[in-house]
């Protein structure tokens, strides 16, 4: 099971200052919403927990990136390029957990601006 710590773990220990309990418990909610969606029942159970970590980590750093901008009217590169590689970690670990290529259709879209940027 995935918890907020392990979240803020892999993404460097992020603070509660800047990304509350709160919004990670919801990104780990969704996140095994996702992966459920896709994974196969070969999963094991530790490639199945390490979908749901990087999908909430990525979701936890939408969720912070969003707050940036909200307060900053900007997004730092070094975030965009933070959101770009878990962007791909997680769409890797989303192919991997389905057992095959065609059964993975990545599933999340960020705002048009954020998109923009990545």
């Amino acid at each position: 099971m995935v918890t907020v710590t392990d979240v803020r773990m892999f993404l460097a220990d992020l603070p509660s200052t800047l990304v509350p309990d709160q919004t990670i418990e919801k990104a780990i909610s969704v996140a095994e919403t996702i992966v459920n969606s896709v994974a196969s029942v070969e999963t094991s159970p530790e490639d199945y927990d390490n979908a749901i970590l990087v999908q909430a980590a990525w979701i936890t750093m939408i969720s912070y990136a969003a707050a940036i901008e909200r307060s900053t009217g900007d997004v730092p590169p070094a975030v965009v390029e933070r959101l770009r590689d878990l962007r791909a970690i997680a769409d890797k670990v989303l192919q991997a957990v389905s057992g095959t290529v065609e059964a993975y259709q990545p599933c999340l879209r960020m705002s048009k601006p954020l998109e923009d940027e990545i």
